[in-house]
């Protein structure tokens, strides 16, 4: 839906930032820690900040390119529009994965951990070609079975 895709990471990224800035500073890490002592539970605030930040973002940015805004307007790829849903789900699919292995947490992973990992990005990626090689098939396949389900009703 945006002109502009990098600019919704990079406010992403500069949040991610000046969280971890804050975070750095000693005295606020010590607060932190002490009130949230879970560690499942700072990831779980840390990512309901993030979403907030992104989501206000992510608005503000689709009310600017529905009104044509400065540089926001709608993406198109080969004449496909692009919703803006899709760069949510690809920002949560990497969130997702960051989680898996564990990046940021300074814990080791397990070596069980790794290979689920590295088999989730294969199967994604796997996934991920069947649908772009096979999209076409896959579509006539779908609407065959539609079909003739409806006919024999």
């Amino acid at each position: 839906m945006l002109a502009k895709p990098w600019l919704l990471g990079l406010s992403v990224l500069v949040t991610i930032a000046a969280v971890l800035l804050l975070l750095h500073n000693p005295k606020v890490g010590e607060l932190f820690h002490a009130h949230v002592r879970d560690r499942p539970k700072r990831r779980l605030l840390l990512a309901a900040i993030g979403f907030f930040v992104t989501f206000a973002v992510a608005r503000a940015m689709a009310y600017a390119a529905h009104r044509n805004a400065g540089p926001f307007h709608y993406v198109y790829i080969g004449g496909t529009h692009i919703h803006h849903l899709v760069w949510g789900i690809l920002l949560l699919l990497m969130v997702g994965f960051c989680w898996l292995i564990e990046v940021g947490t300074g814990a080791s992973s397990s070596s069980l951990l790794d290979l689920a990992s590295i088999d989730a990005v294969i199967l994604f990626g796997a996934a991920l070609l069947i649908g772009i090689w096979g999209r076409d098939f896959l579509r006539a396949v779908g609407l065959e079975l539609w079909s003739s389900r409806r006919r024999h009703r």
